[in-house]
This record gives C-alpha cells, sequence and structure tokens, in this order.
C-alpha cells in the first residue's frame, strides 16, 4: 500500500514521519538523507507505525527530498507543452535530459523568490520519481520490475527564469537560482502494486487561484521505465535521487513553431532575440511578487494525494532594488526563551531574511521576553516569515510573530 511521509522539524529536531488524521506519527529512528530513508524503510512496515501524532500546525515541514541527492529533470514531455515550446512532437523523438543544482530545493511552502535581474519567471508543476535502488550500469527495467527501482513520489515545481534559460540557451543556469526547486509537501513510498498508479495521477497547478496546467501522468511521452533505461546507459543513480518527469501544457512561455524559427534565424542574432523578449513582454502569464502559486498531484481514487505545495513569488533585494521594493518591518516574537539575547535571536532570524536590528523586550515579571525584529523585507516576504513564525518551535520554545503596522 502507499505510504504518505513528511520530513519536518520539531522542538530543534529533524524527524520523518507518518501522516495520519491526526497529524504526523513521527518514525522512531533517524535519517539524514532520503537515500538513508528508502534504504531503510518499508511501506508494509511503516502501516503499522503507532504513536502520538503531532499536530500538522505545529511542525515545520522540510523538502523530503534532501540536497545531498541527485536532481535530474526531463524537458518537453507532454506532446501539448512540446507544441507550446516550439517543438515538433512528430519529429521530436529523443528525451531530454538536464539537471537543477540541488541548492535550490526547498520545501513545499517556501516562497520563491525571482532574481532581481529576471523578468520572465515561469512554472512547471511535475511528478517527481525518487530511487529506491543504486544503478551504475546498465540495467533492463520493465514494468513488471520497476517497483524494485522507484521507491516513492513526489511534487516538484521546476521553476524557470526563461529570459535566461531560452536567449541564452542555460537550462541549468535558469532553472537552478535558489528556491527554483520545491519539493513535497509528501513523500509517497510505493509497493509493487502502487506502480499503476504512475499513469493515473492528476497533475494541476494554480495561480492566484486560476487553473494554468492540468493533466493526466498518462500522457507522458517518455515513461519511467523508458527513461530509467536510458539514464542507466549514461550515468550512476543513486538510492534518494530524485527525476523530475517534464511538465504539462500551459506555463507562461510560448516559442513560435519550428517554422517561424527557421525564418527567425536569418534574422542577426541581437534582432531574434529581442523580438522573442518582446513576444515574452506580452504574455501576462509570467509570475509577478505577491501571486500565490499551487501544485498538487493526486489519484482520482484519493489513494494517492502528493499534497499541495503554496508558494508566494517574492523578488530579491538586491542594492539596486531594495530602496524600491523593501521597507522596514517591525516584527514581533513572542514566547522566547528567558535567557534569549538580541545576538541570538538576529542570527536566528537571519536564515530568513536581513535583519536590521533585534531589540528584547521584558515586561515586568513575564517570564517568556519578546523581540522586537526590524527587518529590510518585502510586503510578501514579510507575510511569509509571520506565517511560518507562528506556532514555531524554536529554543525549546514554541514562539509567535505577527507584523507591527505604523
Amino acid at each position: 500500500m502507499a505510504i504518505h511521509l513528511a520530513h519536518f522539524e520539531y522542538q530543534n529536531h529533524v524527524h520523518w514521519g507518518v501522516l495520519s488524521a491526526d497529524g504526523v506519527i513521527p518514525l522512531p529512528e533517524s535519517y539524514a538523507t532520503t537515500g538513508e530513508l528508502v534504504r531503510a524503510v518499508k511501506p508494509a512496515e511503516l502501516a503499522r507505525l503507532t504513536g502520538t501524532p503531532i499536530p500538522r500546525k505545529l511542525i515545520t515541514l522540510l523538502s523530503p527530498v534532501t540536497r545531498n541527492q541527485q536532481f535530474v529533470c526531463q524537458g518537453a514531455n507532454y506532446r501539448e507543452h512540446m507544441i507550446e515550446s516550439g517543438m515538433d512532437p512528430d519529429t521530436k523523438h529523443f528525451n531530454m535530459i538536464f539537471t537543477k543544482a540541488t541548492s535550490c530545493i526547498v520545501a513545499a511552502d517556501s516562497p520563491v523568490i525571482r532574481p532581481a535581474h529576471v523578468r520572465f519567471l515561469d512554472y512547471e508543476v511535475e511528478l517527481g520519481l525518487i530511487m529506491r535502488r543504486e544503478i551504475t550500469g546498465p540495467v533492463q527495467v520493465t514494468e513488471q520490475n520497476l517497483h524494485e527501482f522507484i521507491a516513492g513520489i513526489v511534487v516538484v515545481n521546476d521553476y524557470s527564469a526563461r529570459d535566461i534559460q531560452i536567449p541564452q540557451m542555460q537550462f541549468y543556469k535558469g532553472k537552478s537560482y535558489r528556491t527554483f526547486g520545491p519539493v513535497g509537501p509528501w513523500l509517497c513510498l510505493l509497493e509493487a502494486g502502487d506502480m499503476k498508479y504512475l499513469r493515473q495521477l492528476q497533475l494541476t497547478l494554480k495561480v492566484d487561484g486560476q487553473v494554468r496546467q492540468s493533466d493526466s501522468s498518462g500522457n507522458m511521452v517518455h515513461d519511467p521505465v523508458a527513461t530509467l533505461n536510458e539514464l542507466a546507459s549514461l550515468q550512476d543513480l543513486f538510492p534518494g535521487d530524485l527525476i523530475a518527469t517534464g511538465t504539462p501544457a500551459g506555463c507562461a512561455l510560448v516559442i513560435p513553431s519550428p517554422a517561424k524559427q527557421k525564418i527567425a534565424a536569418l534574422l542577426p542574432e541581437a534582432k531574434k532575440w529581442a523580438l522573442f523578449l518582446e513576444a515574452q513582454e506580452e504574455r501576462t502569464q509570467y509570475l509577478q511578487p505577491g501571486q500565490v502559486v499551487e501544485a498538487g498531484i493526486r489519484s482520482a481514487d484519493g489513494v494517492i494525494d502528493l499534497g499541495t505545495q503554496r508558494n508566494v513569488v517574492t523578488i530579491s533585494q538586491s542594492d539596486d532594488d531594495r530602496a524600491l521594493i523593501a521597507t522596514t518591518k517591525k516584527i514581533l516574537v513572542t514566547g522566547l526563551r528567558s535567557g534569549a539575547t538580541e545576538s541570538a535571536v538576529q542570527s536566528w532570524l537571519s536564515s530568513f531574511g536581513p535583519v536590521a536590528r533585534v531589540e528584547i523586550i521584558r515586561e515586568g515579571n513575564a517570564a517568556s521576553p519578546c523581540a522586537l525584529v526590524h527587518m529590510d523585507i518585502g510586503d510578501a516576504a514579510a507575510a511569509i516569515l509571520v506565517s511560518r513564525l507562528s506556532h514555531y518551535w524554536h529554543d525549546g520554545a514554541m514562539v509567535n510573530a505577527s507584523l507591527l503596522h505604523h
């Protein structure tokens, strides 16, 4: 049977746990990487796990794919997406393979940060395969033994800077910016009888509640069996590695047909790419700061539900654009431990964004001091931070946060 797992932080410790109706039941053992987890656990044994569930509102989600794992991707793997990407599906018969930097992997509820110099940020919901076993040479993968190679599945959003990826012909560069690879929220471990679902999953992506992408995994051109056989002929794969299997149609990017591309090839290089960028300017589908992207994958019968990612689009605050986008926000953090210091709080919160100043406030005999935190961040980033710090365990205490309005 399929088992859904969470990778999370709770009371300053990192855990893996099985989803239940009441929360998450922590596994008794700890696993530092996704590879260690899939080597050690079996869905049938996890199904019998008992224990006291931790309410979901008390945990901080982490990516179920750890950053030590490889991040391999398939491109243009759905027929309609091939067409919108300027390819002829009747002549393109090869499996397009590329990679993303693992430093782009973040939790499913993380903000996606558009670099200040990027104009055209795009989305791509994808089904991610998690490797079960090591492959160090050619193998014969079939529908019958696929479960020996695939341990589970996750939701992936392959965010892409199209004005870097396309004109510079840099897939790796355009898709590897930090935060461009949210994974999760859940890792669904599969058994042999669950492999049929790899062709029966519905992928959906919404922006501000409007559906942009919707398709079945059954419409993949190069399925997991074919892809694993090909990858095994050229590279090593290890337990826990991630293979993102491509995205359906509905992206913001639209590239001219092959016939129009031939005409454009006759133009000077600078003119050709200037026209491309002008065409993208007219595409209102590209993501803008403050928009919310939701991506989810599930089976029609509900047996598999990989959860829903929710990413708020923010923009990086370089020296050039900080004054235009960021203002100093005052955030009140309550519930700190009695010995909290300004330097310790500043060091902790610096992982969330640029902290300008921290003031510790102790009122009378109150056991828990507060911290007034001054941060130079945008509105969307401030809202995300306050949300993440609500009921957040830090240094053995549950803290809360609120945004103070001037």
